[in-house]
């Protein structure tokens, strides 16, 4: 049984939805389904998404435009009873092929662990990796104050 669903929200993606897949479908951990959940995009989202043929992705559209968190409300509301394990990636961001990998040896590691994010970065070229990074908060005291006030989850 497939345990990891990747949810990926997208609306006029076109111009990146591309490096954002081939990063998911070429993780180290192979064992996943992908789900992009497209919401009602005008561009050529769709063309770029059918020319993949990869049995991992699955394309769904919305019948209207309901903006980004209905959209991952409806993409969780299908997921989560089919697997143990969902992660987010947007449209218009790229993993490291280790991510899912890494992610799931923490779960394994802690029987008490519910969520696992990673670090980001803002990228304008894939090929240069800026110096700073994002800094999420990675100890339980500090992410519990954080999450009063802020995001505290890269995905």
């Amino acid at each position: 049984m497939t345990r990891l669903a990747v949810l990926m929200p997208t609306y006029n993606a076109g111009s990146y939805i591309r490096d954002s897949i081939d990063s998911i479908l070429n993780q180290t951990f192979e064992d996943f389904h992908l789900y992009i959940y497209d919401d009602c995009s005008t561009d050529d989202t769709e063309d770029i998404v059918a020319g993949y043929d990869d049995q991992r992705l699955f394309y769904k559209k919305n019948q209207e435009n309901l903006g980004i968190a209905k959209t991952l409300n409806k993409g969780l509301d299908y997921l989560l009873p089919h697997y143990k394990y969902v992660a987010r990636m947007d449209a218009d961001d790229w993993s490291y092929p280790q991510r899912f990998e890494l992610q799931l040896k923490m779960f394994e590691q802690d029987a008490d662990l519910i969520m696992c994010g990673t670090q980001g970065y803002w990228l304008t070229d894939l090929n240069k990796i800026p110096l700073n990074k994002w800094k999420y908060p990675n100890d339980y005291k500090t992410l519990r104050i954080s999450l009063l006030f802020s995001g505290s989850f890269g995905h």
